[in-house]
């Protein structure tokens, strides 16, 4: 795999949080209606539709270009005008949670991503109005009720900070976990589509982190597509050994911060010995000596088997064959070297088993990247 499709691994698992936070956070609130009151008083609902203006004063709505936010900001005020008109005196939930999710229909259907990105903070400070004026209506209530609106409210606050943040790294999450964006789309914001990653990666990489809740195993995919793209040319074939290491060490030059935003420490320390070894390797040739190793592939076997996290992500698809591809070129390189009278270090059996071309690697086109 090159890394947009390692990236899509990174999506597969912030989609699948999103829709289990989501569940959650709908059953909780269900919980509460559960619990007795179903009706919400109107006074608390009458400084909506300024609240909502306001939400989205910045984007300056119009119908031509928010057709989406401007049908739900008419909607929603004249609803409530007219139950003003009928002297009603409190809305039902059920009558509240349909035009919940007419705003959710309306953020599918925008226009554009300025459309859809006002429909969501309109439907984020309904959330808050509708809660607020919910609130209001139970303090004479159930105590039991209202605490759980307050934990039901909690949650989904936490949702919203998980999936729906603010920013041009919040719109990258929330098109990530809706699937609004393809991993290429999204790999060439966080990771790059050179070697070099974008400047601004980092928040990127910090908004994923936290929707996914900081779980070690969506770091590794991160860390995975980032080491990938260190290893592949675009078309995906591994680049020659003296690039590698050309590419490990800029990256650390120039992009320090992501670094110790993605990486440990140790961890990066072993990519700095694995771009001595190739770089050892590119100007020495196959059997030149690597710093910590041994000699030509045994070193670089040596510096994956002695480092759990660099076996571990070296087994990652997309990298697996790319790590498999240097040992076979190094094998093949001093294999042309015996044949001429060089007598070479013998070659190890492979550290990593060669991976399964539904893995998405090209063993024999990244062979044939490599020096001989």
């Amino acid at each position: 795999m090159n890394p947009a499709q390692q990236f899509g691994q990174v999506q597969a698992s912030l989609i699948e949080r999103r829709t289990d936070a989501k569940r959650i956070v709908d059953e909780m609130y269900q919980g509460v209606r559960d619990k007795g009151t179903s009706f919400v008083g109107l006074d608390g609902l009458r400084q909506m539709p300024q609240r909502l203006r306001a939400a989205v004063r910045e984007f300056r709505p119009d119908p031509d270009n928010f057709p989406a936010t401007f049908k739900a900001l008419k909607d929603i005020e004249g609803d409530l005008a007219r139950f003003s008109e009928s002297r009603v005196t409190a809305v039902s939930l059920d009558a509240i949670e349909s035009q919940r999710k007419t705003l959710g229909t309306l953020i599918d259907a925008a226009k554009n991503n300025a459309d859809r990105k006002a429909v969501t903070a309109l439907k984020r400070e309904f959330d808050n109005a509708v809660d607020d004026a919910w609130e209001s209506s139970l303090r004479s209530g159930d105590p039991a009720q209202l605490e759980a609106l307050k934990s039901a409210r909690a949650a989904r606050a936490n949702f919203a900070q998980r999936f729906e943040p603010e920013g041009e790294a919040g719109s990258l999450v929330e098109s990530l976990s809706l699937g609004n964006i393809t991993p290429d789309e999204a790999v060439a914001k966080v990771i790059g589509v050179t070697q070099v990653a974008p400047p601004k990666a980092i928040p990127y990489i910090r908004a994923i982190k936290m929707a996914a809740s900081n779980d070690p195993a969506v770091i590794q995919q991160l860390q995975a597509a980032h080491f990938a793209n260190l290893l592949q040319d675009s078309a995906g074939n591994l680049l020659p050994y003296g690039r590698i290491a050309a590419n490990i060490q800029r990256a650390e030059r120039n992009t320090g911060t992501l670094i110790r935003e993605l990486y440990t420490p140790d961890q990066w320390a072993q990519m700095r010995r694995l771009a001595d070894a190739t770089s050892r390797l590119s100007v020495r040739g196959p059997d030149a000596n690597v710093t910590g190793g041994g000699r030509g592939l045994r070193g670089i076997q040596q510096i994956i088997q002695g480092n759990a996290w660099l076996g571990t992500v070296a087994r990652l698809p997309g990298v697996q064959w790319a790590v498999n591809a240097v040992q076979q070129g190094t094998a093949a390189a001093q294999a042309t070297r015996a044949a001429k009278g060089v007598v070479p270090v013998a070659a190890p059996s492979a550290v990593i088993p060669a991976a399964s071309s539904t893995q998405g690697g090209n063993l024999s086109s990244a062979t044939r990247n490599a020096p001989r």
